[in-house]
């Protein structure tokens, strides 16, 4: 964790490392073990770490500069899912993507899920990653409706 500037872990993996190191409630409080993370000594001082906790359908808890902010996921419909493998690395990539473009956390989180969404529209791992217009197509249709 020294050298990591972002991490990812789904629910499951952030509760597994808080029981495993007595963080928050029996490792239940995601919220406290992201921030516990987050706060863990860095090599690079030059950026704040960011720590991101998704959830499926629930809310994505983000940690950054001692403070956590969970924002909203809109669910899919259980008929527009087809294949939920990748949907993790497409959401991290979109975070990657969007911070590199200077996006506030709202943006950011707003479209990661977007994209992770449009990869479990479709089949496969690759060949189902959306593409930047897609994403914001997608995210078009989603404020207008």
């Amino acid at each position: 964790l020294p050298y990591a500037d972002y991490v990812f872990c789904n629910e499951s993996e952030a509760e597994a490392y808080g029981k495993k190191h007595g963080i928050g409630s029996d490792g239940t409080d995601l919220a406290a073990v992201a921030l516990k993370v987050c706060g863990m000594p860095k090599v690079n001082g030059a950026r704040s770490r960011v720590v991101v906790f998704t959830q499926g359908s629930k809310s994505t808890i983000v940690a950054k500069d001692g403070k956590t902010t969970e924002y909203a996921v809109t669910p899919l419909a259980a008929e527009a899912l087809v294949d939920t493998n990748g949907a993790g690395d497409t959401f991290a990539g979109a975070i990657v993507f969007g911070s590199m473009q200077g996006w506030d956390g709202a943006r950011l989180a707003s479209f990661a899920c977007a994209a992770a969404a449009l990869k479990c529209m479709q089949r496969g791992n690759r060949s189902a990653l959306p593409k930047l217009n897609e994403v914001e197509a997608f995210l078009k249709r989603r404020s207008a409706g």
